[in-house]
């Protein structure tokens, strides 16, 4: 059976997913609904198989559906460094004001 899924993941991968239904459906002798849901099986499982191909060079590999975490929160010292900047900018704001 692994050289028939290999052959619907090709024609899956091809785009010919109601190809790859009608040949499983004359290879099993299952029903169009049993034959649809075991193309999307194929499909889902084959997915994750070529997801390396889209991705870029050298990075590693990652599942169709992996959440992708959010970025570090900036270090501390940063907000202070604008609390400064904000603070000259009114100082100065209120010496050319002052004139």
């Amino acid at each position: 059976m692994k050289d028939d899924e290999a052959q619907l993941a090709a024609l899956i991968h091809r785009g010919k997913k109601i190809e790859a239904i009608e040949r499983l459906r004359q290879r099993t002798g299952i029903g169009l609904a049993e034959a649809k849901a075991e193309i999307e099986r194929i499909e889902m499982r084959a997915t994750a198989i070529w997801a390396p191909s889209r991705r870029t060079e050298g990075a590693p590999p990652v599942a169709p559906d992996a959440a992708v975490p959010p970025p570090p929160p900036p270090p501390a010292s940063t907000k202070w460094i604008w609390i400064a900047l904000l603070i000259g900018a009114g100082l100065a704001l209120a010496a050319f004001l002052a004139r």
